[in-house]
């Protein structure tokens, strides 16, 4: 069978339709992968708020065994031979020039996960779509699934990952469908003039 070839980590997020599942082969070297390209749900974000709300990028987490069931640092999952990679409209339908002039800058989420799934997960996040790609590209080369990914407003990335994280800090995730629904989720205050909600588009 011919499968689609992915040789430029682009091709991850533009050269993709929603509502498709496909088995692709990353040359040179001829690597498969599956490709699912979908919204993903408001249950599927609440699932991932949990990891997102860890405070922590680019290590592997843990919460599993832990009584207090805080996350702390593990050693990288394990590989897995055909890792899967679900690109949501947040990553797909954000590219620059489709959206309207004076459209706030995006960073770009993505979770990582490899055998025996949410036991060891990474947050990841980049803030262009190339970089993005790219990123997504290299973690599936060395064995890993992309299980999770969208597109969230620059200004709300320092809350999700703060400089000096507490494991007090928790917040809301809602799922959006446009950039227009992230501008809307970030005029949501408490009666405090606090943000109470971060919206991402997936």
């Amino acid at each position: 069978m011919n499968y689609p070839r992915i040789e430029y980590a682009s091709q991850l997020v533009d050269g993709v339709k929603l509502s498709s599942e496909f088995v692709a082969m990353i040359q040179p070297v001829s690597k498969p992968v599956y490709i699912i390209a979908d919204d993903f749900t408001q249950q599927d974000l609440d699932k991932f708020s949990t990891v997102l709300n860890s405070g922590t990028e680019d290590r592997w987490m843990s919460n599993t065994d832990v009584p207090s069931s805080r996350f702390r640092v593990v050693m990288a999952a394990t590989t897995i031979d055909i890792p899967k990679v679900c690109i949501s409209p947040g990553l797909i339908r954000s590219k620059p020039d489709l959206q309207p002039p004076g459209m706030p800058a995006l960073t770009y989420l993505f979770l990582v996960q490899g055998k025996n799934a949410s036991e060891r997960t990474k947050a990841v996040s980049k803030p262009t779509r190339d970089g993005a790609a790219a990123a997504i590209l290299h973690e599936v080369m060395n064995g890993y699934s992309i299980v999770f990914s969208g597109a969230i407003l620059t200004s709300n990335i320092s809350k999700i990952f703060p400089a000096n994280p507490t494991a007090g800090a928790r917040w809301k995730f809602s799922k959006v469908k446009d950039i227009a629904g992230l501008n809307n989720v970030a005029l949501e205050k408490d009666n405090r003039g606090q943000a109470i909600t971060i919206g991402v588009w997936c």
